[in-house]
């Protein structure tokens, strides 16, 4: 909600209020005494975050970066592949390992 300056009229007293629109015209209807002035920039009061309005398609970007480049920061934040894992991948294509853990079947026959 915005956050309101009044200035009363007859002492030049200052005050501030935070009011959603409707009630910025409900506190000038029935305070005839005060008037709406602008001393500062605009102010917002605000309790909602950022990271809880990311949809589900910006966090899957972020995890396909986040595997791409398991040694990032981003990947310690967003829960991407460990090193560790990515290196064991590495080694089983290597020699062969599918995701199964057993070798091809045409490379041994091949004697690849």
């Amino acid at each position: 909600m915005p956050t309101y300056e009044f200035q009363n009229i007859q002492t030049g007293e200052v005050i501030e209020k935070i009011l959603t629109i409707s009630g910025r015209e409900v506190f000038l209807n029935e305070n005839p005494d005060y008037k709406q002035v602008h001393l500062s920039a605009p102010k917002l009061v605000s309790g909602v975050s950022v990271k809880n309005k990311v949809d589900g398609g910006f966090t899957e970007v972020m995890e396909k970066i986040a595997r791409a480049h398991p040694t990032s920061t981003l990947a310690e934040r967003v829960g991407g592949r460990k090193v560790k894992q990515v290196n064991s991948d590495k080694v089983a294509k290597k020699h062969g390992f599918g995701k199964t853990g057993k070798y091809k079947m045409e490379e041994l026959e091949h004697g690849k």
